[in-house]
């Protein structure tokens, strides 16, 4: 696809819109995914609705948890396109292009266009970060902040020129405060200590004047705080405890999202960042022991060359910082993604297995666990097409795929050939294109727009409409309306004996609880299959849990 020596920009751009074609393939054939998709799509559709842009909104209460960028940009996109589950995540898909770009530019300003496109490569093949693009993970605009925002740090320290020295700088301050209005603090933070890491192990602190530029702070000032001064003013501490205390502060700190062990993210790394996350142990570690031979005289070695070491710090940092938080989610881990694909980049195009045994043993390993994890996804796919009721023959393509990433892995290894990039790169986009096709054949396990078309037929204005002890937001987007969220079986009792007419949703498990604890007659007027992606799901006897709509009043 792709031969050596042959990156012109042309063929480069080409190359890598091939690759970006996944992010937008059946881009609104699904409904959206509950969990963090129903909370970042409904906020800007109250928003069209009510008019109000200033201050976002979520289930018709003002919404304190997070900036507006998101439901402005998403708002902006339902304005264009309607109200749709293609024109929420258009906006996101759009992002991660740039992500992947801003990418390229790194390896290309940092070392060569090689670099540049191998790194874009990886990332627009990395499992998750291609997911997340397609179910509207709010994360991928702050990732595309702090890329952008590294990327022009690292662009100023090697420019000569002073007037595009002082553009950069400011671009990166401009790519800092659009990610206040974003994600908040968590977008000074990272590209801060990254930046001040690197100035601190490689000694140049001549390069700290770029983290202390009044220019720079007044870039960061206009764009990302007048949003956070207009809602303390209207809303005072009870918006500041909401958006920095709870938001901020104790959601590092507490387990209030649910605590995970250190480790957690050890795993997550390595199954989100398929099929690359294995190399990234010997790539690092060629670092490693490039730092132990060259840290005497790190101080006078060109810059241009130590900045391949700063896509390690973001690396490492980032991976630490969330692993040292309580409160710990899959999505957090999703701005070490670029930095992963830039040192991955770099490792692949220059060949750094080659004057290294360690590396070059660490290699080997990789593409053993590479080819049997590849082997044992195939599996998992092909237990999971028996198990769920999907009628496609379009199923067998990914396990051909994943048997053939698998055999040709150990195939490269035998043949003593040690950069197998380019073919991992091909067969995982393939991979990624029959995903994308299957994609639609998930909608019998998606039942919440189908019962929200029955709530909005019968129910009446006035009938209160909700869940029980699930999480479907998306509930709220589909009926247009506002939507309650029983926690526990007391409350849903008390609010069954005061209500004449109640619409809600459940689990089959839950409905039968709630059912023999109250005599009130309830109405199972809908149900459909619940989609749960695990083992314990293919191999139990048990009948798979179902969501059921269910109705209390009059029959």
């Amino acid at each position: 696809m792709f031969e050596e020596q042959s990156y012109s920009g042309r063929k480069i751009f080409l190359l890598i819109v091939i690759f970006c074609i996944p992010f937008f393939i059946n881009l609104g054939a699904n409904s959206l995914w509950d969990g963090n998709e129903g909370f970042y799509a409904e906020p800007p559709r109250e928003m069209i609705e009510s008019g109000n842009y200033l201050i976002p909104t979520y289930n018709y209460a003002p919404r304190f948890k997070k900036p507006p960028f998101t439901s402005w940009i998403i708002g902006s996109s339902y304005y264009v396109f309607g109200v749709s589950e293609f024109a929420e995540r258009l906006p996101i898909a759009i992002a991660a292009v740039l992500t992947i770009y801003m990418v390229y530019l790194f390896g290309r300003s940092v070392c060569d266009k090689e670099t540049g496109f191998m790194s874009a490569i990886i990332l627009a093949t990395t499992l998750k970060f291609m997911i997340y693009a397609r179910q509207f993970a709010g994360d991928i605009f702050l990732t595309l902040f702090i890329t952008s925002s590294i990327t022009y740090f690292a662009r100023s320290m090697i420019e000569e020129d002073k007037t595009r020295k002082f553009l950069y700088l400011l671009l990166a301050y401009a790519a800092i405060g659009l990610g206040i209005i974003d994600k908040g603090l968590v977008a000074v933070v990272i590209p801060y200590a990254v930046i001040g890491l690197f100035i601190l192990i490689t000694r140049r602190w001549n390069l700290l004047r770029l983290l202390f530029s009044p220019s720079g702070f007044l870039v960061v000032f206009l764009i990302g705080t007048p949003w956070y001064f207009l809602m303390i003013h209207k809303y005072g501490w009870e918006f500041f405890k909401v958006n920095i205390v709870q938001e901020t502060v104790m959601r590092y700190v507490s387990n209030q999202l649910g605590g995970r062990a250190v480790h957690y993210y050890i795993g997550v790394y390595f199954a989100e960042a398929l099929p690359w996350s294995f190399f990234i142990v010997p790539a690092i570690a060629y670092w490693v022991k490039w730092l132990q031979r060259e840290r005497r005289r790190l101080s006078k070695i060109e810059t241009q060359v130590c900045l391949m070491l700063l896509p390690v710090i973001w690396f490492i940092f980032v991976f630490l910082f969330f692993s040292t938080s309580v409160g710990k989610r899959a999505v957090y881990l999703v701005p070490l993604y670029p930095a992963a694909a830039i040192v991955l980049g770099h490792y692949f195009s220059k060949r750094l297995t080659e004057d290294n045994s360690i590396v070059l043993n660490l290699h080997r390993a990789a593409l053993v666990g590479l080819s049997l994890t590849s082997l044992f996804a195939a599996a998992f796919v092909f237990f999971a097409h028996r198990t769920l009721e999907m009628q496609t023959a379009l199923i067998y393509l990914p396990i051909v795929l994943l048997i053939a990433l698998g055999g040709s892995t150990i195939f490269e290894f035998y043949k003593r050939n040690y950069q197998p990039s380019k073919h991992i790169a091909i067969i995982w986009l393939m991979l990624l294109f029959s995903l994308t096709l299957i994609l639609p054949k998930l909608e019998y396990y998606r039942p919440i727009p189908r019962f929200a078309e029955i709530i909005r037929k019968e129910a009446k204005p006035g009938d209160p409409v909700g869940t029980f002890q699930v999480d479907t937001p998306s509930l709220m987007f589909y009926t247009r309306r506002k939507i309650f969220q029983s926690s526990n079986l007391e409350e849903m009792l008390s609010r069954l004996d005061r209500e004449e007419n109640i619409y809600f949703v459940t689990r089959t498990d839950y409905y039968e609880k709630l059912q023999a604890s109250t005599p009130i007659p309830l109405q199972v007027i809908d149900s459909q299959p619940l989609l749960l992606l695990r083992w314990e799901t293919f191999f139990s006897k048990k009948k798979p849990l179902r969501l059921v709509l269910v109705k209390k009043g009059h029959f």
